[in-house]
């Protein structure tokens, strides 16, 4: 998989107040892959005859894309109001070619050549501009108003040429343009913290992926529009002396037209998986950060070093609102995701123990907990736990840690594609350890 990412960036100061920065991204990527295409229980097969193996599958993906991005920012005055305002153009244009299903060799080194025509043979083309403006105004030494807006034009095209097909070949193409705004608040409640409050509306295009079947037995919503929505979240947030740092903020989220996999039977009785529009779903709950500095309670840090108690807790209500499946939970959306632990800094050494937490979640929006169909089916609630330590001496570091100390079983994610069906599980227990050196 090679993978090559080229960018080249200027910033110019025209005066005390304004600055023009402007920024290049070229990417050109590979990715490759030859296998035995086949469900993991079944062998490969070896001709009684000749005493041969299976061919094996090549696949190909091209990746390449170039993006420009313009940005203005300018400081000024009307009357005691300071503003800044920032506005800017940008332009991206990408491509990206998926070659699946050709005959490849059969013998056990690694070959790239196909002996064959792929069966598969897709070239995705996208095209996007876009103009925005954000303007931050400062009404006093409390209180201030960022608003901002943004167009977007997007242009995507998908060509497939099938082999097997008498037609050739099939293009699609799409152009859609909207407007985005959204609003954010701040105000100043104390010298060292405020409280905050936002609110934008959402866009999120069909990407490549949803766009492609992932197995024999699925099929993708050839109408599948993109999903639209908007989010809103007010919290609070700041440090008590120095020694206690919190954020909390409550958010809400609607999701129009969500994309997800639904279970279908055919004119023929057989069952497959769809990915389409799924339906609205709303999320909403609270997400917290707390982080407690033991020693520096009572200014004990220069000599015992700092303890750090720290917590990042998330609770997430996230269910479908309407359609066949309203009042089930959106897939891969668990309820709770928390992560509690703790620090130790003394002059070179620091060390960290941490607990990450996660509940149960579902794979479909039918929330089904078992399913012949290895994609389909519930996610277990799991708890892991990773520990690291890093010592100094100069300018040399030595790092070393465990990941999943307790050797916890468990996954997060169900697939259909290799080396799927089914889960991917969870590494073990894993052990590492690096050295660095400051030159």
């Amino acid at each position: 998989s090679p993978w090559n990412v080229l960018t080249a960036s200027m910033d110019y100061t025209i005066n005390t107040n304004t600055l023009l920065s402007v920024k290049s991204t070229v990417l050109s990527g590979e990715r490759s892959l030859v296998w035995f295409s086949a469900l993991p229980e079944i062998p490969d097969y070896q001709n009684p005859v000749t005493g041969a193996f299976n061919n094996r599958e090549i696949d190909k993906e091209f990746m390449k894309s170039i993006a420009t991005e313009v940005r203005l920012l300018h400081a000024y005055n009307i009357g005691k109001i300071k503003n800044s305002l920032s506005t800017g153009i940008r332009f991206a244009t990408a491509g990206f070619d998926r070659k699946e299903d050709a005959p490849g060799n059969n013998l056990s080194n690694f070959d790239m050549i196909a002996t064959g025509v792929y069966d598969e043979d897709f070239h995705f083309g996208s095209t996007n501009l876009a103009a925005f403006a954000e303007n931050y105004f400062k009404i006093n030494d409390r209180f201030s108003v960022t608003a901002g807006m943004r167009y977007e034009l997007l242009m995507s095209s998908v060509e497939e040429n099938d082999a097997n097909d008498i037609a050739g070949e099939a293009e699609k193409e799409r152009t859609r343009q909207f407007i985005l705004s959204g609003i954010g608040l701040q105000y100043k409640v104390a010298k060292t913290s405020n409280l905050y409050g936002n609110i934008a509306q959402s866009y999120r295009p069909v990407d490549y992926a949803q766009l492609l079947p992932f197995s024999t037995v699925s099929k993708v919503d050839p109408d599948m529009k993109d999903p639209r929505g908007w989010n809103a979240d007010i919290g609070i947030r700041g440090m008590v002396q120095n020694f206690f740092n919190y954020d909390v903020s409550l958010f809400y989220l609607s999701y129009n037209d969500r994309i997800g996999l639904v279970n279908k039977t055919d004119e023929n009785g057989h069952p497959y998986i769809l990915r389409t529009n799924v339906d609205k779903s709303i999320h909403k709950g609270i997400e917290a950060f707390t982080e407690l500095n033991i020693t520096g309670a009572f200014d004990g840090s220069k000599t015992m070093g700092s303890l750090l108690i720290f917590n990042s807790f998330a609770y997430t209500n996230a269910r479908y609102t309407g359609g066949a499946y309203k009042g089930n939970k959106v897939e891969y959306a668990p309820e709770i995701i928390n992560r509690i632990g703790i620090t130790y800094n003394h002059k070179m050494l620091s060390s960290s123990l941490q607990l990450s937490t996660q509940t149960k979640a579902f794979a479909d929006a039918a929330n089904t907990v078992r399913s012949n169909n290895p994609v389909i089916g519930s996610i277990p609630a799991y708890s892991v736990i990773d520990w690291s330590v890093s010592q100094g001496y100069k300018k040399w570091k030595l790092k070393a840690g465990i990941n999943n100390l307790a050797d916890k079983r468990y996954f997060t994610q169900r697939t259909d594609e290799y080396p799927g069906p089914g889960i991917i599980p969870s590494t073990g227990r894993s052990y590492y350890m690096g050295i660095g050196y400051n030159l």
